[in-house]
């Protein structure tokens, strides 16, 4: 039954003895058994103890990899979750056996090198995304507001590169202009004989227009990403078994900035790999 590439085939194992040994001690007492063995190997009372703890020690790690195989929400912003879930679990205790705090170390261990630098950096920006992980708990503040920093120049720079409709529209393509509607313009313009032109730019609007209207435009626009992330980290988390991406769709008007970075995000997969394996 084990498998190298599927790990948890190992407990599956245990757990299967553990919950046949009466039986599989049965068999093994048959004279049939006897008569055609040379030597009968068993486990005793101290590999069964071990065997149960193994069990309850690995238990967390395979619920862990059914989350991530799930194939309806399985987020990137899962992984950090999971991670400080497992690293909890596997925290040294006074009445482990030498078994299970060798293997408790040897998890830690594997653990404490897989996402660092960009990679992490990364991974809890997915999960402050994550409207059911946004709280972070397992942080502490200073690490919470670094990573929303982190989040609010990023949506500065996506607005830098994809500026609004709005803003890169000519004036005079709003709807209503000077008290009159848009279909009304071409009719004005016609009955004077031909389209007004533009008015002329003045030295000073010529000179410094661009430098200071950018200036406004983007304090408009650092106002308002602070002020969805303040709201958002303001929001009470929704459930687990919520869809992140549902929420932000549903969202999306109270967070215009936010959403779609957020999607960017959460469209990642936490694996590759499908629950049927």
């Amino acid at each position: 039954m084990d498998v190298v590439t599927r790990w948890k085939s190992s407990l599956d194992m245990i757990e299967r003895y553990l919950e046949q040994q009466q039986a599989i001690a049965a068999a093994l007492l048959s004279s049939e058994v006897r008569r055609n063995a040379r030597e009968i190997d068993n486990l005793d009372a101290a590999d069964i103890a071990d065997a149960e703890d193994i069990v309850k020690l690995l238990t967390p790690l395979k619920k862990a990899t059914t989350v991530l195989c799930d194939e309806s929400r399985p987020t990137i912003s899962l992984i950090m979750p999971l991670k400080h879930m497992i690293q909890v679990s596997m925290a040294p205790c006074d009445v482990d056996s030498n078994t299970v705090s060798q293997m408790k170390a040897a998890i830690l261990n594997d653990l404490a090198d897989r996402y660092q630098g960009e990679q992490a950096e990364f991974l809890y920006e997915s999960g402050a995304l994550d409207p059911r992980f946004r709280a972070l708990p397992h942080l502490n503040n200073s690490e919470r507001d670094e990573i929303f920093n982190r989040l609010k120049l990023k949506v500065t720079q996506m607005q830098n590169q994809n500026p609004s409709e709005e803003e890169g529209a000519a004036p005079g393509s709003h709807e209503h202009v000077a008290g009159h509607s848009k279909t009304d313009l071409p009719q004005k313009a016609h009955a004077v004989g031909g389209v007004s032109p533009p008015s002329k730019k003045t030295a000073l609007e010529d000179l410094l227009g661009d430098s200071f209207s950018q200036g406004d435009s983007r304090t408009q626009h650092t106002a308002q990403i602070d002020a969805e992330i303040d709201l958002y980290r303001k929001e009470t988390s929704i459930s687990l078994m919520a869809c992140p991406l549902e929420w932000w769709k549903a969202n999306a008007q109270c967070y215009p900035l936010l959403s779609t970075l957020a999607k960017s995000y959460l469209s990642v997969p936490a694996t590759s790999v499908p629950k049927s394996l």
